[in-house]
């Protein structure tokens, strides 16, 4: 079929930035639908198009909604074109879309990409190329709607380069606002504030955590709006998998079993509170709940923190 596309687009060059009624390009339908080939094809003739400006030619890697084509490459789960895309436009790595999340947060609320038995090579070597260096000398990007209401991809004001730290961030945080309160998703307001870390965290993905703590060790040190570090939030929603890759940090993993969130709570008292849960569960029998409490105040007899911690506020 690229000889096809190849043929249509010798005779009529302007269909490559041709739009559907949802605002997509060809260029996103074959990303969409995980044509490789097709992608390689349309992205090679998109990148060598003259446009007036760089928000035209960005404005074709998006559909009206927002969704970038590497957005919707993670909701498809083609980690394979997710990297090529990744690599190709970098900018789009710290692309929001209408619910102010990047891709790479997306994938942190997903643990059934992960599934054990599956073939994550494609997969790690797209976090990593999210989390890598690449993105420190790409321009934030903010995402602004036109006057037709379409999202498009603009540089901010400042010119700011993306430390690692903002990288880790979620946009909010980056620019001091909120997201619009008319906005729905999938995310209740508290997890659609969360960075890529404590997202991958709450989901049980230690792929992410561990690929983010490896590149970005000072990013073990985040709390969020809660005060509240790693080690609270793996406690909270029950991941004893993320928790032992922590403390096996050492002398960060210390001081944050030392810590305490807002409202004095220290990680035991994570233990004490009611199991969340990120991504729901198929039922499980009272005993392997009670297995799974009992191998959690285990925590506390192998890292005794009521002598290291003095709480005076009452547990919230």
């Amino acid at each position: 079929m690229t000889d096809v596309a190849t043929e249509i687009l010798n005779r009529t060059p302007k269909l490559l930035t041709a739009r559907n009624i949802l605002g997509e390009t060809p260029l996103f339908r074959a990303v969409r639908y995980g044509k490789d080939e097709m992608f390689k094809l349309l992205a090679e003739k998109l990148d060598r198009m003259d446009f007036e400006t760089e928000e035209d030619r960005k404005a074709c890697l998006q559909r009206n909604d927002g969704t970038t084509i590497l957005h919707i490459s993670v909701f498809t789960e083609n980690f394979d074109l997710a990297l090529l895309i990744a690599e190709r436009y970098e900018d789009l790595i710290s692309a929001w879309d209408s619910n102010q999340m990047t891709a790479l947060q997306h994938l942190a609320c997903n643990p059934s990409a992960f599934l054990s038995g599956c073939e994550h090579g494609h997969l790690r070597r797209f976090i990593y190329s999210c989390i890598s260096n690449k993105a420190r000398g790409s321009q934030c990007q903010d995402l602004k709607s036109d006057e037709k209401g379409r999202g498009s991809l603009v540089s901010s004001k400042e010119k700011e380069k993306v430390e690692p730290s903002i990288v880790l961030q979620h946009p909010d945080e980056k620019k001091g606002k909120t997201s619009p309160k008319g906005n729905r998703t999938r995310f209740n307001n508290i997890r659609n504030k969360e960075t890529p870390l404590f997202l991958a965290t709450m989901s049980g993905i230690p792929e992410i955590v561990g690929e983010i703590l490896k590149k970005y060790p000072q990013a073990i040190e985040h709390c969020n709006d809660q005060g509240r570090n790693i080690l609270h939030v793996a406690i909270n929603y029950r991941q004893i998998e993320i928790f032992d890759v922590v403390v096996k940090m050492e002398m960060p993993a210390r001081r944050l079993l030392r810590a305490t969130d807002t409202k004095g709570n220290s990680i035991l008292h994570m233990v004490g509170k009611k199991e969340k849960r990120y991504v729901s569960r198929k039922t499980r029998s009272p005993a392997i709940q009670l297995q799974e409490e009992l191998l959690l105040f285990e925590v506390h007899f192998h890292y005794p923190i009521h002598n290291l911690v003095r709480v005076h506020d009452p547990v919230a």
